[in-house]
């Protein structure tokens, strides 16, 4: 599941907040505070090393069966991973999987706003970004607007929006 469709189904529920991700032996790890309807409940830590995350519900909060009903709740279906030739299997969309989604989704956002100083961006019908070597304006989306079909011949898709718009920048 994309971060965009994600956010709009956790609303203002389930987010995270003081998010610092770092370069680990086996991977990138994270360290994160989990917050459920407006109040700290868990500790994220990923070290970073192939294993597990390792979420910590306060011990004086009884949130966490409400947290994973919530999650349950959300109807996310099942994700069919192809692992070779001859075995696959379906994974639970749980909440591990939705804070690396949400810190993934974070993160590329982070770098979407550092390119769209310098960078006009377009999201594309197919969901891949297009970054475009001119400052955004209202002239250079006209531009861009007008050669559209010879411009993204190459991609096999039409634009469907401009990032620099949806992100306000």
């Amino acid at each position: 599941m994309e971060y965009r469709e994600l956010k709009k189904l956790l609303g203002n529920r389930l987010a995270l907040k003081a998010v610092k991700t770092f370069r680990g032996m086996d991977g990138v790890g994270l360290n994160a505070d989990l917050w459920f309807d407006g109040k700290k409940v868990a500790f994220c830590m990923d070290e970073g090393c192939g294993g597990e995350m390792r979420i910590d519900f306060y011990p004086h909060d009884e949130k966490e069966a409400e947290v994973e009903a919530f999650v349950k709740s959300l109807g996310i279906p099942a994700e069919h991973v192809v692992i070779d030739a001859k075995h696959s299997i379906d994974m639970e969309y749980d909440l591990e999987h939705i804070v690396n989604t949400i810190v993934d989704g974070m993160e590329e956002e982070r770098q979407l706003r550092r390119k769209c100083k310098t960078k006009t961006l377009t999201r594309l019908t197919n969901g891949k970004v297009i970054s475009w070597n001119r400052i955004f304006s209202p002239e250079v989306k006209k531009m861009i607007q007008s050669k559209e079909p010879e411009l993204l011949k190459d991609y096999g898709a039409d634009i469907a929006a401009f990032v620099n718009e949806e992100m306000g920048c």
